[in-house]
């Protein structure tokens, strides 16, 4: 069974199965798991009573097979700790005479930049909404190899964003 809420104006949390939450974006996809401390896990028989959301703030409570209440408060702020960025391509390379091209993605959250494959940047910083980055010099010829990841300040990793592929010639 699985109960969807409606949390502050950015997030859908939904929960499959006792004492655990999944974070969805309001498209319905994925971006986190939310599992509350373990000083009051429920047993099987219990499980996640209520869930509700008051004024930036997640409010669970949750029963053990002795249908003791267990209730949480959570700041938007924490539930955001557990969202990992998402990135997607807003401008792809194609053909380029310029050896240090520019590539643009998005980024649902601000964090570290890694690459891998053949490019890299000297810019490490992403920022929410589009990102403009001027990758290294680059020799002539085809790059199918680039890829991209943010990690966000509570270390969470986005998923890989693979660069189209793109060619220099100059």
């Amino acid at each position: 069974n699985t109960a969807k809420i409606g949390l502050f104006e950015d997030y859908i949390i939904t929960s499959v199965k006792d004492h655990f939450l999944f974070i969805h974006d309001m498209n319905g996809n994925k971006l986190g798991e939310f599992s509350p401390p373990t000083s009051n896990v429920v047993s099987a028989n219990g499980g996640i009573q209520k869930i509700e959301s008051h004024n930036q703030h997640l409010f669970m409570c949750n029963s053990d097979h002795f249908s003791f209440i267990y209730c949480n408060l959570y700041s938007k702020s924490k539930v955001e700790s557990y969202v990992k960025p998402i990135l997607k391509e807003m401008k792809s390379i194609g053909l380029t005479n310029d050896s240090t091209p520019q590539y643009t993605f998005s980024s649902t959250k601000a964090g570290t930049i890694q690459f891998s494959g053949a490019c890299s940047s000297d810019n490490t910083t992403a920022v929410v909404d589009n990102n403009t980055i001027t990758f290294k010099q680059l020799n002539d010829g085809t790059y199918s190899d680039c890829s991209i990841k943010v990690t966000d300040g509570f270390g969470n990793e986005s998923n890989t964003l693979s660069v189209s592929s793109f060619s220099v010639d100059t």
